[in-house]
């Protein structure tokens, strides 16, 4: 369950970077900035992806463990 919840926190903290980031590039008009907040971006769009796949990871792990204590739930 500990994996799930940490997968969440490091999609939200994605996000968060993504929209920063995202919200200065509309505004910016310096080149070199705008590439720094593109990188941002893309170091958010990761942090989204790893965030993602650690949560599957801890909802595949909390499936097998109720199915080897015979507890059968919904698996968020």
């Amino acid at each position: 369950m500990k994996k799930i919840l940490n997968g969440v926190w490091l999609q939200t903290i994605g996000h968060i970077l993504i929209a920063i980031s995202v919200s200065r590039q509309i505004r910016e008009t310096d080149k070199i900035k705008l590439l720094e907040e593109q990188k941002t971006a893309i170091v958010g769009d990761f942090l989204v992806s790893l965030g993602a796949a650690l949560e599957g990871i801890g909802g595949l792990q909390a499936m097998e463990e109720g199915i080897s204590n015979n507890i059968y739930s919904i698996v968020p």
